[in-house]
C-alpha cells in the first residue's frame, strides 16, 4: 500500500461552505460582481440598459411624430381622431412589446445570476456560454413565472377597485351624497391598497426563492413554489431583510448620484451658454443640445445603471438566502464541500454527479417536513458519487480517502 501523499487544499468559492449570516449574505450580494463581472456586469447591467434605452427611445420618436402632428391639426379636422387613435395605439403597442421585452430581459438576469452563483460557490469562474447552458432549459418557466405574477398582481388591485368603487357608489346613493360615496371609496382604496402591500410583501418573500429553485432544482413551476415556501419557513427576516437592505442601499446610491450628476449639470450651464440663448438664429445651438443631455439625459443614465446593478446584487442576495436555507435544512454545505474535495483530488465530472442534488430525505415541500419533527438532525445528509472510484484510483490518486457512504 503506497504511503499517503500531500495534496493541495481546495480552491476557494465565492462564499464559505457553511451556514452564512446575515452580514456574510449581505456582503457576497455585492462581492459577486467583482467575481465575475463580464457575466453579471457584461450581460445582466448592458442588457437592462439597451432595453430601458429602447424604451426611452420609443416613446421619445412616438412623441415627435405622432403627438406633434396632433398639435398642428385642431379637433374639428376629419384625420384628427383618425391620427388620435393611431397614436394611442401605437403607444400602447410599443409600451406591450416592451413590457414583455423587459420581461425576458428580466427572467433571463434572475436565471444567469443563480446559475453563476451556482458555479461560484464550487470555486469556479464561468463564462456566459456556462452559464447560459443551465438557464436555457428552464427559460420558459422563468418568463411564465414572472408574468403569473405580473398578472396575478394586476388581478388582484383590479378587484380591490372594483370593490372600493362599488362601496362607494352605494355608500353615496344611500346617503344621497356623491361627495360622501367619493370620500368612502377613496378612504376605503386606501386602506385596502395598504393591506395589498403588506400581503404582497409577505407573499413576495415566501416565493423569492422560485426563480432560484426552478434553476438550479430545474423543476416545475407549482413544485418550485413549494420550495419556496418552505425554504424560506424559519428565514423569512433574513430573506426579507437582506433584499430589502440591498435595495434601500442601491436606491440612496442611485438618487446620490443623480443628484450630483444634476447638480454638476446646472454648474456647466453658464459655461457652456454665457448668453442663455439655446438658439443660433433659428436653429437650435449643438451647445445647448449637448447642455441638455448633461442635465437631463446624463443624470438618468447613471440612475438606470446603479439600478441595473442594483437587481443583480438584489437577485444574488435571493440566491444566497437559497443556499443558506439548504445548508441549514438539507446539509448543503456537506455535500459541496465534499464534491469540492473529492474534484480536488482528480474525480471525473461523470463520477462527481451533481451536488445540489435534493437528498432521498428532503422534503419537498413544508406539510411533510412539519410532520417528520428533528427528521433532519436525525438523518444528516451525506454527499456521494454516482459511480464509484476504480480499485486503480483509490491505490494511485494521491490524498484519497475513502468514498462516504450513506448513513
Amino acid at each position: 500500500m503506497t504511503s499517503p501523499q500531500w495534496s493541495p487544499a481546495p480552491k476557494r468559492g465565492l462564499i464559505p461552505l457553511r451556514p452564512l449570516d446575515f452580514g456574510t449574505i449581505l456582503g457576497k450580494s455585492f462581492a459577486s460582481l467583482r467575481h465575475n463581472p463580464a457575466v453579471l456586469l457584461g450581460f445582466g447591467v448592458c442588457t437592462q440598459l439597451v432595453v430601458s434605452l429602447l424604451a426611452l427611445g420609443l416613446f421619445v420618436l412616438i412623441f415627435a411624430t405622432g403627438f406633434d402632428r396632433i398639435d398642428t391639426l385642431s379637433p374639428s379636422d376629419p384625420d384628427y381622431d383618425a391620427i388620435m387613435a393611431g397614436t394611442l395605439g401605437l403607444s400602447l403597442g410599443g409600451g406591450l412589446v416592451l413590457s414583455l421585452l423587459s420581461v425576458a430581459v428580466g427572467a433571463a438576469v434572475q436565471g444567469v445570476v443563480a446559475a453563476n452563483l451556482r458555479i461560484a460557490a464550487l470555486g469556479e469562474k464561468p463564462r456566459l456560454s456556462e452559464v447560459w447552458r443551465q438557464v436555457k432549459p428552464v427559460f420558459w418557466r422563468l418568463i411564465g413565472y414572472t408574468l403569473l405574477v405580473g398578472v396575478a398582481a394586476f388581478a388582484a388591485i383590479t378587484v380591490l377597485a372594483f370593490i372600493a368603487v362599488g362601496a362607494g357608489l352605494g355608500i353615496g346613493a344611500a346617503a344621497g351624497d356623491a361627495g360622501v360615496g367619493a370620500g368612502i371609496a377613496i378612504t376605503l382604496g386606501l386602506l385596502l391598497l395598504l393591506g395589498f402591500f403588506v400581503l404582497a410583501i409577505w407573499i413576495g418573500t415566501k416565493l423569492l426563492l422560485v426563480p432560484t429553485v426552478l434553476v438550479i432544482e430545474r423543476c416545475k413551476i407549482g413544485k418550485a413554489v413549494g420550495r419556496s415556501w418552505f425554504l424560506v419557513r424559519g428565514r423569512f427576516w433574513a430573506a426579507f431583510g437582506a433584499t430589502a437592505l440591498v435595495g434601500l442601499i442601491v436606491g440612496f446610491a442611485a438618487n446620490a448620484v443623480s443628484g450630483v450628476a444634476q447638480l454638476f449639470s446646472m454648474l456647466l450651464i453658464p459655461l457652456l451658454m454665457p448668453t442663455g440663448d439655446p438658439y443660433e438664429g433659428s436653429e437650435l445651438s449643438p451647445t445647448a443640445v449637448i447642455v441638455m443631455v448633461l442635465v437631463f439625459a446624463l443624470p438618468q443614465l447613471l440612475t438606470l445603471v446603479i439600478s441595473a446593478v442594483g437587481t443583480i446584487a438584489q437577485n444574488t442576495a435571493a440566491s444566497l438566502i437559497y443556499l443558506d436555507s439548504r445548508m441549514r435544512k438539507e446539509g448543503l454545505d456537506q455535500s459541496l464541500a465534499s464534491y469540492v474535495e473529492h474534484r480536488a483530488v482528480g474525480w471525473a465530472p461523470e463520477q462527481l454527479g451533481d451536488p445540489y442534488a435534493l437528498p432521498q430525505f428532503a422534503a419537498q415541500s413544508g406539510p411533510y417536513a412539519q410532520q417528520q419533527p428533528g427528521y433532519y438532525a436525525q438523518q444528516p445528509p451525506t454527499y456521494y458519487a454516482q459511480q464509484p472510484p476504480t480499485a486503480q484510483q483509490s491505490t494511485t490518486q494521491p490524498g484519497y480517502y475513502e468514498q462516504p457512504g450513506p448513513m
